[in-house]
């Protein structure tokens, strides 16, 4: 009879932990690879660039042409290689964060898939690497290396433009809490009072800065159907407003027995997360996209504040049942899932 002890056994889960993730890696990188065109919104939009990749380069980030001109050089233009490319960067990256950060990372998982991979990984692909950066530099903020945090969101800008408000994280992490609540209290009272001025005062700035890219970009949306439309709180904010109010009262609550530097990083992400929505709330399209973007940060949240609760399968359900009835009536609607059959 073969005796395993404590120290072997430790290493056999530690190992299979390892597999299964590599193997839930594999699996979701081939699904993006393979799926047919006009699975989800965006494919075809993506083919048409990769055709006309010089064409594309005008609103497409500089990461993009780069790729597209690999692929139509080496590929012969196959739109299989193109996701497989972005695919193959940003789920081993994504899984590997929420493998290194979270207390329950496969709580943490199932919150990235049934909330984020569909509509980053399937349909925005490049925002999909991008938000894989900038969960780098999540990763990085809290282990307190500045520098290399500021490094990936230098990367997340290379793939997609809006990650550029991501330096504004940097600043938010040297405040207080107290103090980032102050802005969102701002940025509430600036979204209700100078809305109709907001668009210009935005685009002057930004032209100002010597960011034409972001002006090009940002004219690009308001020619959208939803231009002069203004962001309203709708079910997906309100959700992450009540979330921050229940982790700010379990934050201050249990005072020092409990939390910890997470937290903090935590709840200054959501609120910086809010007050980008209601500042851009000028214009409906940018405000839902960068709050979406910055709303991955929920992939740590929610296990973050599940850990407060005994039992907390209690609180995971409540929180699970949410996020399906979300995934129903908010992302599965937006696929094409006859292509499959179904």
């Amino acid at each position: 009879m073969i005796e395993i002890n404590m120290n072997d056994q430790n290493k056999i889960f530690y190992y299979l932990d390892k597999i299964v993730l590599a193997s839930i890696s594999i699996l979701l990188i081939l699904i993006c690879t393979f799926k047919p065109l006009g699975f989800d919104k965006d494919s075809y939009n993506y083919l048409f660039d990769l055709n006309n990749v010089e064409t594309a380069s005008i609103t497409r980030e500089y990461s993009f042409y780069l790729i597209a001109t690999f692929i139509n050089k080496f590929f012969d233009g196959d739109i299989l290689y193109l996701f497989l490319v972005y695919a193959l960067i940003s789920i081993p990256i994504k899984i590997y964060v929420i493998d290194r950060v979270n207390i329950n990372k496969y709580y943490g998982l199932f919150i990235y898939l049934i909330l984020f991979f569909m509509i980053q990984e399937l349909t925005q692909i490049r925002v999909g690497v991008s938000t894989a950066f900038f969960m780098l530099a999540y990763l990085n903020l809290l282990r307190d290396k500045i520098y290399l945090s500021i490094f990936n969101i230098v990367l997340s800008i290379f793939f997609h433009y809006q990650a550029i408000f991501a330096f504004f994280i940097i600043l938010f992490h040297k405040l207080s809490i107290k103090k980032c609540l102050y802005i969102l209290i701002i940025s509430i009272l600036i979204s209700v009072l100078f809305k109709n001025n907001l668009f210009e005062y935005v685009f002057s700035v930004l032209e100002n800065l010597g960011l034409n890219v972001l002006v090009q970009k940002i004219s690009i949306y308001s020619m959208s159907s939803d231009y002069d439309k203004v962001a309203i709180l709708g079910l997906f904010q309100l959700f992450i407003f009540l979330i921050l109010i229940l982790y700010l009262y379990l934050y201050f609550k249990l005072g020092l027995k409990g939390r910890n530097y997470i937290d903090e990083i935590n709840i200054k992400l959501l609120i910086f997360c809010l007050s980008m929505y209601f500042l851009l709330s000028f214009n409906a399209t940018i405000a839902l996209r960068v709050f979406e973007y910055f709303s991955v940060i929920l992939i740590f949240v929610i296990p973050s504040i599940c850990r407060f609760f005994s039992p907390a399968f209690l609180i995971k359900i409540g929180f699970s049942i949410f996020l399906f009835y979300y995934f129903f009536n908010a992302v599965y609607d937006k696929f094409n899932f006859n292509l499959y059959g179904w």
